[in-house]
């Protein structure tokens, strides 16, 4: 859903199944932008949020997930993301959140 929503935005998105497989896209693509759920097969988004701030601090993390935990929230945060957005979302919601964290310093 997430890819279909952002291609219709216009920006040009890779899709990975879990935080592994994430990273090995970002070292071949190198994107602007990581969209992680914090609970995925493999590896969590918080694992690869803490890879993606030490091996690649410039790419910007927002994170896409169904947790409602405001500690959580903080703790992603505090750990180098730039957005949370919390599902169910309207488009309106993740355009702006993607916007938001394109225009952030990485």
């Amino acid at each position: 859903m997430l890819q279909n929503i952002l291609s219709m935005l216009g920006y040009n998105v890779k899709q990975a199944g879990d935080g592994a497989h994430a990273l090995t896209l970002v070292a071949v693509f190198e994107p602007d932008l990581v969209l992680l759920d914090l609970h995925m097969p493999v590896m969590s988004g918080l694992e690869a949020l803490d890879h993606l701030r030490r091996d690649y601090p410039a790419i910007r993390v927002v994170i896409v997930t169904g947790d409602t935990d405001e500690q959580l929230a903080q703790r992603t945060l505090r750990g180098g993301a730039v957005g949370y957005v919390v599902k169910p979302f309207t488009v309106d919601r993740l355009s702006q959140a993607v916007t938001i964290a394109l225009r952030t310093k990485g």
